[in-house]
């Protein structure tokens, strides 16, 4: 049975899980200020504290016991925990952990939490199993701070959020809990390296941008700073996509994050709630409102951990998922067969959590997003107010409510809390109006991120009566609340201002006034016709910015109005009704204690622009809370280098959590020391970056290089566009200069771009192909080489953004001024000591403010100027720079290909209309900003200047922390303090004993601050008397020196050869006694008996025992003599020798199965290729590139010809020749494959450059020639019955297994290999046809070896002949295949008996000279296809199946033999072959079926063949190929 062994380790605890706050596995200790006490200095949480780790040991024990949890038993009552005072040092043992613990419970996770098979401990369970062992640190934590933050019942902040975006998880928690080391040096010991294993884990698919990044920060810091929050969001199945870039730009797919589960969340199936959709509303005898029927389906919690910085606080982000219940699923249709019916109700719970911010486009669309909003508000709003009553008790005081709840709504996205709240308040809880008003508006804050009109939501109310009618009659009492408030701030007199504040202010919008108001404004009667411009531009969802509607360009909107006036003269036409909306945005407003914009600027056109009459009517709610980002997660794990350069000049690792450190590098930004530094840690991650480029694109890239990226969401107002045209620019004025002119006027760059159009975004999907589609062509460029190449990053993340961010030198943040609300990745860049190119715009005022003017590049029109510009543009007075027109110009050419960019480009034409007039001012900024990206490549030259600059960018972004930027929302918004857990109260959970009674009768466990047993065992008694303890005693001491000292003396003789008690017994006893075996005469006896039998025959019908020991029970049942015995005996053994032989055909049949079958590495890397081709243009690159084209018909150069479906084989072939050879620069490989491995193979080839040497590669169905016509035998081969039969029927019914040797049968069975059939097989019968240009080609097999240059090859003078090729007659090996024509044909039959001569040489294929002009002048291929039908319609009986025996009838008479070294044949099939003759040889031919990618190829002659493996290579080693 298993038992339990506890141990105090070093590393840490392993608890027993109870009910409360113990769990397995954590790091706890002392609260945040360290070792000496409550209070002073920095706080220090080494992992140094006690652990105790569970132990497995199988083994059988009598002892029984029984388990009992008293943890929440009564118990003495104890003083409170929370006013405990610490230990003295001395009083408590902290044991640090270590790396044999911490691997143990890994070992543990992967044997007793299993997700993996038990065979294998690979990457995949090894990160699994980490995951599950920190994850067990933290639940205690985790369990212990809620524990402590509800029996305090203190305020907490609940940050509901559509997006959290963040990232890979294992590294952040081992770095927050300290034990990076630890877990390093445990995985070390269990054979894997931290970061391959952290690599395992797939990004969080959670969120997109900075909306849902910013979060993730917020989580980070609110754990870190100790403050009681807990974070909302969904589970998206499948994320928002997954994105390849292709030939066409982005495709989306979905992704698979949750394939393989999710070690970090737990499930929490007791967290429940219901969420209504639908339905209606009704209205009892006491005026209450029930919402009822429609659709019900389960929201079900999810929790994530979230682990502070050295402390023990662990908040929680808790998902959403969607149900319904297990009753929706209507059996009976389902077994009427309407199978998609019965399950329609689960399917449409279940979908609303399938895909973050889902297509829009359709009303379908639109009720899933609204659902989605729905179920985040409703289930968080639900469960808050679960936790208040819970914590409240039996009196619930709901006006305290405010005062432990504060509800933080990050964007408009879950503004449908306030509707909810107040749902909830009214209809379940009943309160009145007032009371849950006041409420709901003192709980509620909004934080709004962006002025763009698609992120200012407006949602149909039609839709939303439909789908939530409850919550619409409250909007509408809201915006009724609203009205009166209107109306009472402005008055009455001036009814032309009233109007507007209406307009602009209401939450409904384009709906009647209520009644109640209805004769507040008196319309004069207007004609159906004279209806606004302004108000029908209003009513589109995504309507451009209102700035335009309040700064109405002069003379613009006269000509508008005389139009109109104009039209009432005409036939008046129906104008469509404009559509009723909600405005989220201004129900926030409404409904929220407090707005705050995320940067300076952005708050300013908050209130200015924005809601400038909400900001007039309610002053006090609004704030500015510009946005940070954590330094953990964005310095400190993802920049080790730079982090610890920081360190060892500040003097500390104070800076990680008190970023204002970071200021201190200002004063020594010029040492040369700290810049030397500072380069070396730059250019290390630049290394790395350009490792990863290579593996998501192919491209390789310089690390000298200038490294400029831009990654964010795909977005015209984010202006990518401007970036890429800047390129173009750069591109073109290189083009133009000559080579040394380039070198000197510009440094050499790598442009890199990263981030995802969203799937309907048509115009940011053609900014992403023509971004692929400029670097296809630069990167391509011989002429450019390293001084410019572009690069789009595939499938941007938060791990790929751990890579580039440290290793960027320039960093560009060119959005329009005055349309970022803040960015984040900007502050990473910065951090990072990157510096930035960028507007005015967002955070980058107050980047540029601190970092200082010189230590940033700026460019563009100013936010208070972009109003003027666009009227400018509108009246036609805006002049492009020549140098924007000329860019067009270039674009519009041609030389990126043959796609349009008219449509593109025309947003950045014209002076009106929708998508045109370039609204986003790429060509006003355009001049601007290729003259700042001039001062860029100067700044660059200088890097000393540079290097200064980036220390200074690192100093000066030490106010971007997400830290600061909690502490004030915490301060200014929610009003929560940080609540610390103290080491004397819960903590002391955490530092737990093993108590062992003397009697071992009771084992404890429990803490040594207050009397709590958490844990008993008792042990029940087995009794042993002392007076039987004693005897037993004195017998063993007098006879074991006696055992000892005759064992020691017969061991020495030979003894020591036993095993056993048994066998040690059977040799000392005869001894002991004096008795000796005579032996000898037993083995005459039998040797004469034997003899004897040896010439009598066996007994028909003899009944034989199944085994030797069988055989001597039998014997000693029935007495048998000596004849009888060995008679039996010599059956037997005869028996076992048929068996054997049996055996051994039986292995040659698992041998060609084995090798007729594809090795999962292999086709694990076709199915890679094969989409990496899908994915990404570079793969799909022309092979070989148009300037090479012409060198592919060249008859000067030496061409190889390589017919293959396997794509490991034809680089080994490729690499091994170019690396044999003498002249690899005249080297051309003609690389021919199948339809279905030709994209794979052209990815391979595309992608593994294998310069000087040139590669085409060619599907069988590229070439024109090959038709049913001019390739008859596919037809017979097809429609002969008798192959079929022969592939596909029994293959050990035909061998005769009594008479076959296994060497024909192994050649019988290598004939039926379904290759033979194959056109890629015959292809080489038609060379002349398939390379009409070339006159000699030497042809190769793909599994051979090339060891040495073959170029003399092509110097050998063929006399005329056809084929030149090694004869195998002349071998000595014993196995080298078969020598002459009667190994290969049956001369049996007439016509093979009369026509050829069994003695004739034959010769091999695998490595052959042809001379393909005098092949012309041949009948080869005609008399190669007679011959190949004739064996066909003679039922396979002159030959079995294959190429070589027709070709040694085809080429008879045109083979001109050469040396034998340039060709060894035989090594798939002898395993003697000698190392020795192996390494003369010009090329080695594995021919046979033990090829050396095959687990059953011979080992020792694998070596020759992987040595030409690239197990670097990305997609070999994701295969496991080096595993064969």
């Amino acid at each position: 049975m298993a038992t339990w062994r506890y141990y105090a380790m070093p590393s840490g605890t392993e608890a027993v899980s109870g009910c409360n706050a113990v769990a397995r596995f954590a790091d706890f200790g002392r609260g945040r200020n360290g070792g000496g006490g409550a209070c002073g200095g920095r706080r220090e949480i080494k992992a140094d504290r006690l652990m105790l780790m569970r132990k497995w040991q199988l083994r059988p024990m009598k002892r029984s016991f029984s388990v009992r949890n008293v943890s929440s038993e009564h118990q003495q009552k104890v003083k409170d925990p929370l006013t405990q005072q610490e230990e003295s040092p001395g009083s408590s043992h902290h044991f640090p952990p270590d790396a044999s613990s911490i691997a143990s419970s890994i070992q543990y996770h992967a044997e007793f939490t299993p997700l993996f098979s038990p065979e294998k401990f690979e990457p995949p369970k090894a990160f699994f199993a980490t995951a599950q062992s920190i994850r067990d640190a933290l639940i205690i934590n985790w369990n212990a701070t809620y524990d402590y933050y509800e029996r305090m019942n203190v305020k907490q902040a609940y940050y509901l959020s559509m997006e959290f975006l963040q990232g890979r998880a294992l590294l952040n928690a081992v770095g927050n809990l300290g034990l990076t080391g630890a877990y390093a040096d445990a995985l070390s010991k269990l054979g894997h390296n931290l970061e391959n294993i952290a690599a395992q884990e797939p990004d969080a698919a959670l969120g997109n941008g900075g909306l849902g990044r910013l979060a993730s920060c917020f989580l980070d810091s609110l754990a870190t700073l100790n403050y009681p929050a807990w974070g909302y969001g969904l589970r998206y199945k499948y994320g928002l996509f997954k994105q390849r870039i292709t030939k066409d730009g982005q495709d989306e797919v979905a992704e698979d994050w949750l394939e393989m589960s999710n070690p970090w969340e737990i499930v929490r199936n007791d967290v429940t709630y219901p969420i209504k959709f639908y339905g209606k509303v009704l209205t009892d005898s006491d005026g209450k409102k029930h919402w009822i029927g429609g659709e019900d389906i389960k929201a079900v919690a999810y929790d994530v951990p979230i682990p502070g910085y050295e402390t023990k606080t662990t908040i929680s982000l808790r998902l959403w998922s969607t149900k319904a219940p297990a009753g929706d699923f209507d059996l009976s249709v389902f077994n009427s067969g309407k199978h998609t019916q019965a399950a329609e109700a689960l399917y449409n719970a279940e979908k609303i959590c399938y895909v973050l911010y889902p297509g829009d486009e359709s009303l379908e669309g639109k009720t899933l997003r609204l659902k989605q909003q729905y179920t985040l508000c409703s289930a968080s709003l639900q469960d808050i107010i679960a936790r208040f009553e819970r914590r409240s008790g039996t009196k619930i005081k709901w006006e305290e409510f405010p005062e432990k709840v504060a509800v933080q709504m990050n964007d408009t996205h879950p503004t449908l809390c306030i509707p909810e709240l107040m749902r909830i308040l009214i209809d379940v809880k009943g309160l009145s109006w007032k009371e849950a008003w006041n409420i709901t508006q003192r709980t509620v804050a909004y934080t709004n991120h962006t002025v763009l009109p698609e992120a200012l939501e407006k949602w149909s109310l039609e839709l939303m009566q439909k789908l939530l009618p409850r919550h619409v009659e409250i909007i509408e009492m809201i915006d009724e609340e609203l009205i009166r408030t209107i109306v009472s701030e402005c008055g009455t007199a001036d009814s032309n201002l009233l109007e507007k504040k209406l307009k602009q202010m209401r939450i409904l919008e384009n709906v009647e006034l209520p009644a109640a108001f209805s004769g507040l404004l008196v319309k004069p009667k207007a004609s159906p016709v004279a209806v606004s411009t302004d108000e029908l531009g209003e009513s589109e969802e995504e309507e451009e910015d209102t700035e335009q509607e309040l700064e109405p360009a002069d003379g613009k909107s006269k000509s508008v109005k005389e139009g109109i006036q104009g039209k009432k003269k005409k036939i008046p036409e129906p104008v469509p009704e404009p559509p009723k909306l909600v405005r989220m945005a201004n129900l926030c407003v409404v409904g929220g204690h407090a707005v705050n914009g995320v940067a300076a600027i952005h708050s300013e056109i908050v209130k200015d622009e924005v809601f400038n009459d909400f900001f007039q009517l309610w002053p006090e709610k609004f704030q500015n809370k510009t946005n940070g980002v954590t330094p953990r997660r964005w310095i400190r794990f993802c920049n080790p280098d730079l982090s610890k350069i920081i360190t060892s000049w500040t003097g500390s690792e104070d800076w990680v959590l008190n970023t204002e450190k970071l200021s201190e590098l200002r004063k020594f930004a010029d040492d040369e020391d700290l810049q030397a530094q500072w380069r070396t840690a730059k250019r290390n991650n630049k290394l790395k970056v350009a490792s990863l480029i290579k593996e998501k694109t192919g491209y390789i890239v310089s690390p000298d290089s200038m490294f400029d990226i831009q990654v964010k969401r795909i977005h015209e107002y984010k202006r990518q566009l401007l970036n890429i045209l800047g390129i173009v620019y750069r591109y073109k004025m290189m083009k133009e200069m000559s080579a040394s002119e380039r070198k000197e006027k510009f440094v050499p760059r790598v442009c890199i771009f990263g981030g995802k159009a969203f799937a309907t975004y048509v115009q940011a999907k053609r900014i992403v192909k023509f971004i692929t589609d400029v670097g296809a062509t630069v990167n391509h460029d011989p002429d450019i080489g390293d001084l410019l190449k572009v690069i789009f990053v595939p499938d941007y993340n938060v791990s790929v953004a751990e890579l580039l961010i440290p290793a960027s030198e320039l960093s560009q943040h060119i959005s329009t001024a005055g349309m970022e609300a803040s960015g984040t990745s900007n502050m990473k860049f910065a951090m990072n000591g990157c510096i930035l190119i960028g507007t005015l715009d967002g955070a980058n005022v107050e980047i540029r403010e601190e970092v200082g003017e010189d230590n940033f590049f700026l460019f563009g029109a100013r936010a208070n100027e972009i109003a003027g510009l666009r009227r400018e543009r509108a009246e036609g007075k805006f002049v492009p720079d020549p140098r924007f027109e000329e860019v067009k110009k270039f674009v519009r050419s041609g030389v990126f290909g043959s796609s349009s960019y008219d449509e593109l480009l025309g947003a950045l034409e014209g002076n009106e209309g929708f998508g045109r007039a370039d609204y986003f001012l790429v060509g006003k900024d355009f001049p601007s900003y290729v003259d700042c990206q001039a001062e860029v490549d100067e700044a660059y030259k200088d890097q000393k200047r540079w290097t200064r600059m980036s220390i200074m960018n690192t100093a000066g972004s030490y106010n971007f922390s997400s830290d600061r930027t909690i502490h004030e929302y915490a301060r200014d918004i929610w009003n929560i303090k940080p609540v610390e857990l103290p080491d004397g109260g819960w903590a002391a959970y955490t530092r737990m004993q093993l108590h062992v009674s003397l009697s071992m009768r009771i084992i404890s466990i429990s803490n040594n601050n207050v009397f709590v047993d958490l844990m008993k065992i008792t042990v029940a008694a087995t009794h042993i008397s002392y007076r039987t303890l004693f005897r037993t005693i004195l017998i063993l001491a007098f006879f074991l020196p006696f055992i000892f000292i005759l064992t020691a003396l017969f061991t020495l003789e030979g003894v020591d050869k036993c095993s056993s008690f048994d066998c040690l017994g059977r040799r000392l006893g005869p001894r002991l006694l004096g008795r000796v075996d005579d032996s000898g005469r037993l083995v005459r006896e039998l040797h004469k008996t034997l003899n004897q039998l040896n010439r009598d025959a066996i007994p028909e019908g003899l009944k034989l025992p199944d085994s030797f020991s069988q055989l001597v029970s039998e014997m000693n049942n029935n007495q048998y003599d000596a004849k009888t015995f060995a008679l039996m005996l010599r059956a037997m053994v005869e028996k076992f020798e048929r068996e054997i032989r049996e055996s051994k055909f039986s292995e040659l049949m698992n041998k060609h199965f084995a090798a007729s079958s594809i090795p999962r590495g292999i086709h694990c890397l076709s199915l890679r290729l094969t989409n990496e081709y899908s994915s990404n243009a570079h793969a799909r690159r022309q092979l070989p590139t148009p300037e090479l084209l012409p060198v592919v018909s060249n008859k000067s150069y030496h061409h190889f010809i390589l017919s293959t479906d396997n794509i490991l084989a034809a680089s080994v072939v490729v690499t091994s020749a170019i690396e044999s050879s003498l002249q690899p620069d005249k080297i051309v490989f003609h690389i021919i494959t199948d339809k279905k491995t030709y994209a794979g193979m052209h990815a391979w080839f595309a992608l593994n450059h294998v310069s000087p040497a040139i590669v085409e590669v060619k599907g069988v169905h590229q070439f024109d020639w090959l038709t049913r016509e001019n390739v008859p035998l596919l037809d017979d081969v097809e429609n002969h019955k008798h192959i079929k039969n022969f592939y596909h029927g029994s293959h050990i019914a035909e061998a005769n297994l009594s008479v076959t040797t296994t060497r024909k049968f192994a050649f019988m069975l290598q004939a039926r290999s379904p290759k033979y059939i194959s056109l890629l097989n015959h292809l080489r019968i038609y060379l002349p046809e398939l390379f009409p240009d070339l006159d000699k080609v030497i042809f190769l097999d793909d599994d051979v070896v090339i060891q040495k240059d073959l170029s003399p090859l092509w110097e050998i003078d063929l006399h005329g002949k056809v084929n030149g090729a090694v004869e195998t007659c002349r071998g000595e090996g014993e196995w080298v295949m078969s020598k002459r024509f009667k190994n290969y044909f049956n001369f049996s039959h007439p016509i093979i008996a009369k026509q050829l001569d069994p003695e004739e040489c034959a010769w091999g294929y695998g490595m052959n000279i042809f001379d393909l002009r005098a092949w012309r002048k041949t009948n080869i291929t005609e008399t190669y296809h007679y011959w190949f039908k004739e064996n066909l319609m003679s039922n396979l009986t002159m030959w079995k199946l294959g190429t070589l025996p027709p070709s040694l009838i085809a080429f008879k008479g045109h083979i001109h033999p050469i040396d034998s070294s340039w060709h060894m044949l035989g090594l798939g099939y002898q395993r003697k072959t000698k190392v020795e003759d192996v390494k003369k040889a010009a090329v080695i031919h594995y021919n046979g079926q033990l090829k050396p990618w095959l687990p059953i190829g011979f080992d020792h002659l694998r070596p020759f063949w992987t040595k030409y493996v690239n197990y670097s290579n990305d997609f070999v080693r994701n295969c496991h190929i080096l595993e064969l």
